[in-house]
């Protein structure tokens, strides 16, 4: 999650829908007075190495936030998850409304602030959770493109069913609908981005509010290209069901169409 004091914006940071790469984008253009939460170790490293803002003042004391960082810049590759960031008052994947509840006493002008989020197809966010489910341990201290084979994501994509058959369908609401949920205050617009036309729309949404840059898009955690096709391939009828049945408030609100199961 980023909030630029400088450019009067919320960037509200989902799960896999290329966050990483956005807030990494964004971090660019961001002032020393920006909140930037922190990410995995070894892209966080990666920002440092090509002299973009790091993680900054989201709670932590500063010499707190610079011991981390000059330790992630020595540290082995090998050995770079064996710390975490200093823990802070906000986190990359905190919902809206746990922001503003954290930071509006210290800056009650979050709420002005221009809310952007990137939205994606609920299939390619379940295919790449499956896929990142399986190699994200390597990728955390390599960096290493993550592709499981088609086995394996059937393997985890059972996994993922089987925890979601045990949510209450009536009440079950996906984590980036929790992230971007702006319900508890009608006033509130969240401009979506979609994942298809990232790099487009989020020019076209910094533009809006009067940032010139053309920003280009770094590709962290590469993964396999997810894809309806894709999707169907690994699924079968019955569990594409259950997904449409579990994620129609996605359907809904972010304007993806739903696979036909039969």
């Amino acid at each position: 999650m980023i909030y630029s004091k400088k450019h009067n914006f919320l960037f509200l940071k989902g799960v896999k829908v290329a966050g990483t790469s956005v807030e990494i984008t964004l971090s660019k253009i961001c002032g020393n007075k920006d909140i930037i939460t922190p990410i995995a170790n070894i892209d966080e490293r990666t920002r440092v190495q090509a002299n973009i803002r790091h993680a900054q003042n989201y709670g932590p004391k500063k010499s707190d936030i610079k011991d981390f960082i000059q330790w992630l810049l020595q540290v082995p590759t090998e050995q770079i998850t064996s710390r975490q960031a200093p823990k802070g008052i906000v986190n990359n994947h905190m919902p809206l409304k746990r922001i503003y509840k954290k930071l509006d006493e210290l800056h009650p002008e979050i709420k002005q602030a221009n809310i952007f989020a990137v939205i994606r197809s609920p299939y390619e966010q379940i295919l790449s959770r499956v896929n990142h489910k399986v190699n994200f341990k390597g990728y955390k201290t390599s960096g290493e493109t993550m592709h499981a084979s088609q086995g394996r994501l059937r393997q985890e994509l059972d996994n993922y069913i089987a925890k979601l058959r045990q949510r209450n369908l009536e009440t079950y609401r996906s984590k980036n609908f929790q992230i971007y949920d702006s319900s508890f205050d009608e006033s509130i617009h969240v401009q979506f981005i979609r994942f298809e036309n990232l790099k487009d729309e989020l020019n076209y949404a910094l533009t809006r509010i009067g940032v010139k840059a053309d920003v280009e898009l770094p590709f962290t955690k590469k993964g396999l290209q997810s894809s309806n096709d894709l999707f169907k391939e690994v699924a079968t009828h019955e569990q594409i069901k259950i997904i449409n049945d579990y994620h129609k408030n996605d359907f809904i609100r972010f304007g993806y169409g739903m696979i036909n199961p039969t």
